[in-house]
């Protein structure tokens, strides 16, 4: 014996999949697989993407320009801002991670924003080689373990200032 539904039974059934979207991400979707899974998995560790001025493709290389985020740890909190970051090569991996030849990041600016701590830390550069993220559901699970820890052939910090103002300033030129 067949059943068929009724009109509002029916309805109902059809209306679901509209009411029950997954959930959606902070960013606004940027019109590409790459910058998109990389923002992805920037929120899947303890950051709220608040925003990007734009996001433009040339070839292999896609380029972040003005990311903005708010990082959430517990009782810590911080901004995190970079002016450029541009990833050359990148491929989404078959597990949901990213991977690409080259990931660079120009103007990193990372701010506390405790009342008690006044600690800014800046890279002019971060370049990194081969650079291999974990998917966004792996960060997630891991909730910032070290078994996410990105893997890469060779990485370099250029200009990097750790500034705790009234405790002092510390300048690194290269790692």
């Amino acid at each position: 014996m067949i059943k068929t539904l009724s009109r509002p039974a029916l309805a109902l059934a059809l209306a679901c999949p509209l009411v029950l979207a997954p959930p959606a991400l902070a960013f606004d979707a940027t019109g590409s697989d790459v910058a998109d899974r990389f923002l992805e998995i920037v929120e899947a560790g303890n950051a709220t993407v608040s925003g990007y001025d734009g996001v433009t493709q040339s070839g292999e290389t896609v380029t972040i320009s003005g990311l903005r985020t708010s990082i959430d740890e517990g009782s810590a909190k911080s901004r995190l801002t970079i002016r450029e970051t541009t990833i050359s090569g990148g491929l989404l991996t078959d597990d949901g991670g990213l991977s690409a030849a080259s990931l660079s990041m120009g103007g990193v600016n990372i701010e506390n924003l405790d009342e008690d701590e006044d600690v800014t830390v800046s890279a002019e550069s971060i370049v990194i080689s081969d650079p291999v993220l974990a998917s966004p559901a792996a960060v997630k699970a891991s909730n910032g373990a070290d078994a996410i820890t990105p893997t890469y052939s060779r990485a370099e910090l250029t200009n990097i200032v750790i500034d705790a103002k009234d405790d002092g300033r510390v300048p690194v030129s290269r790692v």
